[in-house]
């Protein structure tokens, strides 16, 4: 209890003396309590639902509150809101802001509700989650897909780091279970099913026969081929790339249409190879369109 008090007092004579500016967004739904003046720790400023404004920033400043009522709100803050962004429940709270994030608020800023419905409907097949598939699956995740299947059987190792959405802390530990983290942080709304596991004939459509759309995103040809033919004749989306090495010229990854429900992105050359390292522009830019031919043909349909 002891150390309690000594940490408040502080904590208190910190923001006592140090006033911030909390940016809001014109078109946000919450904004900062405008009776908050005092500059509080994450967590103290509480937050109301309101009419658009356009207010800009609200300055939390220093007022002449009491030293006991700012102590007694701080001791509030440490026993009864919860300090961790993402809580057992899946629900994202943040630490400035004792809010309740929906991805359904980001979502309202580019789509329409019909096309917001058409999103949050298809369920995405992400088959491999080296540079393509890790890449591929944070521009979907920020497009507003939520519902996703992940397929790999490897761990992060220190050759993916220049290409792959890993970190140093990663190392070691299985691609999908850190890819999955990494989804979770940006939309902790998500339905994210993880299979560590080699994809084969025998197990690919328990893996992936629910999903709507399918991202090949494999290392060798075999595998590419195998993926593709075997759901090639479904009515599902199927996204593969082919040759997207070395680096300069990126202009030369383009996308194909092969058939009406088969794209094909690269410049089916340059095959990642010993005389052909894979390098992170080409690699994201291929990413890239593998997740915009996604957004396009659901929001098309």
């Amino acid at each position: 209890m002891a150390f309690l008090i000594i940490r408040l007092i502080l904590v208190s004579s910190y923001h006592l003396l140090h006033p911030v500016a909390i940016p809001v967004h014109k078109n946000s739904r919450y904004r900062l309590h405008s009776t908050i003046y005092w500059s509080a720790p994450p967590g103290i400023n509480t937050i109301v639902k309101t009419k658009p404004d356009f207010e800009t920033f609200h300055t939390c400043k220093n007022s002449g509150i009491s030293f006991a009522i700012l102590v007694l709100s701080l001791l509030w803050y440490n026993c009864f809101v919860q300090n961790s962004i993402l809580t057992k429940d899946n629900t994202f709270r943040f630490n400035r802001m004792d809010m309740v994030f929906n991805f359904s608020d980001v979502n309202s800023f580019y789509y329409t509700e019909d096309q917001i419905q058409k999103i949050k409907h298809t369920k995405i097949g992400i088959a491999g989650a080296g540079g393509l598939g890790s890449n591929c699956a944070l521009a979907l995740i920020r497009c507003g897909f939520d519902n996703f299947i992940i397929a790999d059987f490897d761990v992060v190792s220190v050759s993916n780091l220049n290409r792959q959405q890993y970190v140093a802390s990663d190392l070691d530990k299985p691609k999908v279970e850190c890819l999955r983290r990494n989804l979770y942080a940006i939309n902790p709304g998500i339905t994210c099913e993880i299979y560590r596991e080699r994809i084969t004939v025998s197990n690919v459509h328990n893996i992936f026969g629910s999903c709507n759309c399918i991202i090949e995103a494999f290392d060798n040809a075999e595998s590419k081929a195998m993926i593709v033919s075997e759901f090639l004749t479904e009515d599902k989306l199927i996204v593969s790339a082919s040759g997207l090495g070395g680096y300069g010229n990126a202009d030369r990854i383009i996308t194909r249409k092969i058939r009406r429900n088969f794209y094909l992105i690269g410049d089916s050359i340059s095959e990642v190879g010993a005389q052909c390292k894979p390098y992170a522009p080409c690699v994201m830019i291929a990413a890239a369109k593998e997740a915009d031919v996604v957004l396009n043909w659901v929001l098309e349909k």
